[in-house]
Formats: C-alpha cells, sequence, structure tokens
C-alpha cells in the first residue's frame, strides 16, 4: 500500500515521500511488519509503498482510507492478489 497521490491526485516527489513517512510510522505504531515496496506501469511514474505483512482486508482498507487512497491490493500466500476499494462504493 501506499500514501503516494491521494485520490489519484498527483503530488510532487517531495509531497508523496511525506505522506509515506507518515503511514510508516502509523504502520509501526500498529505493529505491522513490513517491507518496501514500490508499483509502476506504462502510463504512470513508479509510487513507492510498502507490502504489509499479516494484515486483514478490514484494516488494509481502513489504512487506505485513512491515507486517502481509492484502492489498496491485498491477498494471502499462495493466491491471487485482489484489489480493494476503500470507499466501499464499488
Amino acid at each position: 500500500m501506499t500514501a503516494w497521490n491521494p485520490r489519484s491526485w498527483v503530488l510532487p516527489r517531495w509531497r508523496n515521500q511525506g505522506r509515506n513517512a507518515v503511514l510508516r510510522r502509523e504502520l509501526r505504531r500498529q505493529g505491522f511488519r513490513f517491507l518496501a515496496a514500490s508499483s509502476d506501469g506504462p502510463d504512470y511514474a513508479a509510487e513507492l509503498g510498502f507490502f504489509v505483512l499479516n494484515i486483514d482486508a478490514t484494516a488494509i482498507r481502513r489504512l487506505g482510507l485513512d491515507h486517502c487512497q481509492n484502492a489498496v491490493l491485498a491477498g494471502e500466500c499462495g493466491g491471487s492478489a485482489r484489489l480493494l476499494w476503500c470507499d466501499g462504493a464499488r
């Protein structure tokens, strides 16, 4: 998950890095284990974020909502990743 580009508004790199620093502190405060991660695609620049271990769908959705994300990816070992909408509207 990431805190970059809230609600798909593209922000400068320095603002996104600051938002991710807040998310990192929140993950640590809540006791989650996580690894650095990034995502990118042909139509957008890489977004840095975190691969959060042992977190359930409700908790990761809540973190996504708290950090103004439209959606987050979730999955389980041996399974496929799935897109979870944070706003509950989809």
